[in-house]
């Protein structure tokens, strides 16, 4: 992940590593079947969509002295997440030609 960002924006990649990882510690290890936060607090992390809907649902109370709007950071953060997505599709069709070229050069052998 960190390669993709410092690619996209090569002079600010370092202000993009708090989310980064957020982002890697929220999503379940493939050996463990469990996220990295869950192993070390033992719950779920809530992200920022997560709390927002909460607010909106009257589940919690935001303060009213956040500096950016709650549209504004929506509009921000569905950009982010549209970049984030087609980066991975690349990523995964990149991958999926490489598997295909390395799973065609193999013989079957008989003994």
């Amino acid at each position: 992940m960190l390669h993709h960002v410092i690619r996209e924006d090569p002079r600010n990649w370092d202000r993009q590593l708090p989310f980064l990882l957020f982002a890697y510690r929220e999503v379940p290890n493939t050996t463990t079947g469990v996220s990295p936060f869950r192993l070390l607090y033992g719950r779920e992390a809530r992200g920022p969509l997560a709390i927002l809907k909460s607010s909106w649902a009257g589940e919690i109370h935001l303060p009213t002295n956040i500096s950016q709007s709650a549209a504004d950071y929506l509009q921000e953060m569905k950009i982010k997440m549209e970049k984030a997505a087609e980066s991975a599709s690349l990523t995964a069709a990149q991958k999926q030609k490489v598997m295909e070229i390395t799973s065609t050069r193999g013989h079957r052998k008989e003994f």
